[in-house]
């Protein structure tokens, strides 16, 4: 397989037509996120009777935003992202929006319709996030702080691309959703927390691997940039995203 490259457009639709000058097309970049994502989706972790892939992540989400980073694989989120009708920065893709144009290619459309709203209106940046479901989970995992890392044990199904994603975690001392920062193996992740000491809710903490959708810093594995379009409430956005191998 070849490197993989991305052509992106998006454009306004008023009633079906085409807004005139609103075209905004090119080659994007697939992010080191994405470059990490690509090579355990294409391979398995036990090959058995029941195959175990490294990750059931899959495209997912489309997230926009009004920055504007250069394109560098080292881009790990959207510079600004905005909340897309006052509620989430992650837009569902659909399985509709899928299609094989060629047989070295797979391409996205994913449309915001009349009356959908994202804050500020302006759009300069977009990305394409994986997502997985069911999502890890689980019920025996215990954290402890030591010399001000907060690192979680007990887990299953961490990998490399939990790095970026949130543990929501639902009891012990501190009920809430805390960033992953490092991986450490399958069952341990170091946490963002400003908790210290031990949790009393071990070993019994129970917890869940997701995006969070309200945080605008979710790692993507795609990332386009371009000159500004302005969403009115009268135009229908239409995104096209195209990877070829």
């Amino acid at each position: 397989m070849g490197e993989v490259r991305s052509n992106f457009c998006a454009l306004f639709r008023e009633r079906g037509k085409v807004v005139p000058g609103s075209r905004r097309e090119g080659h994007n970049v697939f992010t080191d996120y994405g470059r990490l994502w690509l090579p355990q989706l294409l391979s398995w972790q036990d090959i058995t009777t029941v195959d175990i892939p490294f990750t059931n992540y899959r495209l997912r989400w489309l997230a926009l935003g009004s920055g504007s980073l250069p394109e560098t694989p080292s881009i790990v989120s959207l510079q600004n992202g905005a909340l897309i009708n006052g509620s989430s920065y992650l837009w569902p893709l659909t399985s509709a929006g899928f299609s094989f144009p060629t047989v070295s290619s797979m391409r996205i459309v994913s449309s915001l319709a009349e009356g959908d709203a994202v804050a500020g209106n302006l759009i300069n940046e977009a990305g394409l996030l994986v997502d997985g479901f069911p999502q890890p989970s689980g019920a025996a995992a215990s954290i402890v702080e030591q010399g001000g890392v907060v690192t979680v044990s007990g887990l299953s199904g961490m990998t490399p691309l939990s790095v970026g994603r949130f543990l929501h975690i639902t009891n012990g001392d501190n009920p809430s959703w805390y960033r992953i920062l490092s991986y450490l193996d399958e069952t341990s992740v170091i946490i963002d927390s400003p908790y210290l000491g031990v949790d009393s809710g071990n070993p019994n903490i129970t917890w869940t691997e997701v995006l969070y959708s309200t945080d605008s810093g979710a790692p993507v594995v795609a990332y386009k940039s371009f000159e500004s379009m302005i969403k009115l409430s009268s135009f229908e956005l239409e995104v096209r995203w195209e990877l070829k191998f």
